[in-house]
């Protein structure tokens, strides 16, 4: 259970204060009428703070959605350039792999060619 204390300053507060039996009806009403207008004053007042810090939490809201988005993206373009990369590094050996049985086939070709040219001279 939370509890709130209060407490009225001002004229309100020393009008009340000073109030006994003596005073008059007129008396008694200025004083809670200001005592009204102190506790209408502290509920302005309290009103305005709620709606500074409500303002402040949506705004500090707003950075953190923004923030957790960007870390998001940010971790999605890593991931995208390290696929890209992994991708562009498989087709690079592919390509030597080829090349490297192009060339193998074309020495064991070369190779052979004095001998077709030595059968066909006997």
């Amino acid at each position: 259970m939370m509890t709130l204390g209060t407490r009225i300053t001002g004229s309100a507060a020393g009008n009340l204060g000073t109030l006994g039996s003596t005073n008059t009806i007129e008396q008694w009403q200025t004083a809670f009428k200001n005592a009204a207008a102190a506790v209408d004053n502290a509920i302005e007042y309290i009103s305005t703070k709620r709606a500074t810090f409500g303002s402040q939490m949506n705004r500090l809201s707003y950075v953190s959605t923004n923030l957790q988005a960007q870390s998001t993206n940010l971790q999605q373009s890593r991931s995208a350039m390290m696929d890209t990369d992994f991708a562009a590094e498989t087709a690079k050996l592919t390509k030597g792999q080829i090349m490297q049985q192009a060339a193998t086939a074309m020495l064991a070709q070369a190779n052979q060619m004095p001998n077709v040219i030595l059968s066909l001279l006997k």
